[in-house]
């Protein structure tokens, strides 16, 4: 599982290379869970989605729900502040707020429906984020969608319990931290 929705939208970018390379299947944050997901939940067909920078660069998130639903109306704004007030363990203070704010209100003024937590990190600022929201946009976090997404995935695929399964854990920052 690629657990970083940058490191997903990469990865997508080039499936075909990395399936090859690892011959394993690999979930990523952008999987068919997370489609059926968006699709059961927007009624207006408009998504908003916050991400990285590097995120919204690579601009998987859209392609991959545009490709299997093309309808969608997809509105995105790189959050930087937002990824680093986070990192600093600030996710619920007056700052992280507004600047969540600042990043959403562009895409609320879309009539989107429906705010793709297009960064892992965004989960620890989810209570600023419904704020923002008013009961009036449904969140999605791709996160947790993708574990069941890989567990379903090995349940009706790849499940035999005469074999002992192999994990391969990779990192990209030191371990120690």
């Amino acid at each position: 599982i690629i657990a970083c929705s940058t490191a997903s939208g990469i990865f997508e970018k080039n499936r075909n290379y990395f399936e090859k390379k690892f011959n394993t299947p690999i979930v990523t944050m952008l999987n068919a869970s997370l489609s059926a997901k968006v699709n059961k939940t927007t009624k207006n067909n408009k998504i908003g989605i916050i991400s990285t920078s590097l995120t919204k660069q690579v601009d998987q998130f859209a392609l991959f729900l545009k490709n299997r639903k093309p309808e969608l109306l997809i509105f995105s704004n790189a959050a930087p502040l937002l990824v680093e007030q986070i990192t600093l363990g600030n996710y619920c203070s007056k700052e992280t707020f507004l600047i969540a704010k600042q990043y959403t209100e562009p895409l609320f003024s879309n009539n989107i429906d429906t705010l793709i937590l297009g960064c892992t990190h965004f989960h620890f600022a989810r209570p600023v984020l419904e704020e923002l929201c008013k009961n009036q946009i449904r969140l999605i976090e791709p996160a947790p969608i993708a574990i069941e997404h890989l567990k379903n995935l090995f349940i009706t695929d790849y499940y035999d319990n005469s074999n002992a399964g192999i994990i391969n854990l990779m990192v990209t920052g030191d371990v120690s931290d």
